[in-house]
Order: structure tokens, then C-alpha cells, then sequence
């Protein structure tokens, strides 16, 4: 562990001192949770930033990877981000879905807030599959291809685009915009059954969408040939 402080040059040393700090913050504010105190507004946006760190720095270790086109390219965190943020409120919505139902009803903005995220997710997933695509590198076209229409293309369209994607988008526009809350919420003002059921479809959808995207720009990444002349 210790030489992985050694070399604050190195992007993976970054990491390691970003999601200790992160997980230093998370068990102070977990603790001082359970203690029913209040988190200082400090350690809260520390813990905010520290998140922000964590979120975008897989995106950027790999691209210190120069010979992978899917890897090396400035949209990856930014992809990374957006997907850790809709990740992150979909497993919060599901958590109060199953455990807290009757306290949905007071987090329509953070809901909101998570209905564009799969939005943004999509116009950026879309920007790096054609910047990469267009890479001077075939490495980079072959990388794309293998998700579009490869191997991994079923796994691409049917969980990311279509379950991780889609599905959610239409899921939280029909919560948001339909005004389905004015006619489904009761005198108490809490959420229906049917909403409750709804976030939390669209919350595992996202979850899963997540997971996947993660797991193909790591397989499906081909890294460019290296051709080595003959005579040496």
C-alpha cells in the first residue's frame, strides 16, 4: 500500500489518495449519522467533491492508457460522471422506494434532477462513440463497431441504450411531466403505489444500464496494432 504514495505523478496514486479520503469522509458522516447528529456543511461538500474525484477518476486512469482510442479521450470522465450521478440518486430513489416510501414526495426536484441525467448520458455516450469512431486509429472504428454492431451489441443496445437509457426516460417523464402526482397522490400527500413501483423500475433500470456500460468500454476497447518491421 505504501508505494502506492510514492509517486504522486502517477494518476493511480491520485486514486488511491482520492477514495481513502472519500471513504474517511463517508464513515465520519455515516457515524455521525447514526449518532442522530448534524453532518457539518464542511464535511458535506468536502464529501462532494471528494465524490466528483472518485466518479471521473476511472475515466482517467484509463485513458493514461494512449494505446486504447475508447480509453483516450476526454469524454470518458465526463461519461463516467454522468452515469455515476444517475447511478448514484437511482440507488438512492430505490432505497426510498422499498424502505421510505411515504418520504418520495419530498424529493420531486431531486427526481427531476435525475430525469435529465439519462438525457445528458446519452448525448455524451453518443459524442465519444463518433469522436472514437473517427479516430485516425482503426483501433478506434473496431472499438466502436464491436458495440454497435460486434459482439458486444446486444449487450449495448438491449441493457445500455434500451434498459439503461430509454427505459428510465420514459419511465421519469411520465412521473414529471404526465401529472400523474395531482391525480395519484392522496390526502396525506404521499405517493401512490404506482409511482412508487415506477421509480423504483426506473431506478433498477438505471442501476443495470450503469453496470453495463462500465463493463463494455472496458471489453470492448481494442487497443491499436503496433507493426514491427521485418528485418528487425
Amino acid at each position: 500500500f505504501g508505494l502506492l504514495l510514492s509517486n504522486f505523478q502517477s494518476v493511480m496514486t491520485w486514486g488511491v489518495v482520492i477514495l481513502g479520503l472519500f471513504m474517511i469522509v463517508s464513515i465520519i458522516a455515516l457515524i455521525m449519522e447514526l449518532l442522530k447528529k448534524q453532518v457539518p456543511m464542511g464535511l458535506d461538500v468536502v464529501g462532494l467533491i471528494l465524490g466528483i474525484c472518485v466518479a471521473v477518476y476511472t475515466g482517467v486512469l484509463l485513458g493514461v492508457c494512449v494505446t486504447f482510442p475508447l480509453w483516450n479521450i476526454v469524454m470518458l470522465p465526463l461519461l463516467f460522471l454522468a452515469s455515476a450521478l444517475s447511478t448514484g440518486m437511482a440507488a438512492i430513489l430505490l432505497i426510498g422506494a422499498v424502505f421510505y416510501p411515504n418520504e418520495l414526495k419530498s424529493v420531486d426536484a431531486f427526481k427531476k434532477s435525475h430525469f435529465a441525467l439519462p438525457i445528458i448520458e446519452l448525448i455524451l455516450l453518443v459524442v465519444l462513440l463518433i469522436v472514437v469512431a473517427n479516430n485516425p486509429a482503426p483501433a478506434g472504428w473496431e472499438s466502436v463497431m464491436k458495440l454497435i454492431s460486434g459482439s458486444d451489441a446486444v449487450a449495448f443496445w438491449a441493457l445500455i441504450i434500451v434498459v439503461g437509457l430509454v427505459v428510465p426516460t420514459i419511465l421519469e417523464a411520465k412521473l414529471v411531466f404526465s401529472g400523474s402526482s395531482k391525480n395519484t397522490e392522496n390526502a396525506e400527500g404521499k405517493e401512490s403505489s404506482s409511482e412508487r413501483t415506477i421509480s423504483g423500475v426506473s431506478s433498477v433500470c438505471v442501476l443495470v444500464g450503469g453496470f453495463t456500460l462500465r463493463l463494455l468500454i472496458l471489453v470492448a476497447a481494442v487497443p491499436i496494432s503496433v507493426v514491427v518491421p521485418w528485418y528487425l
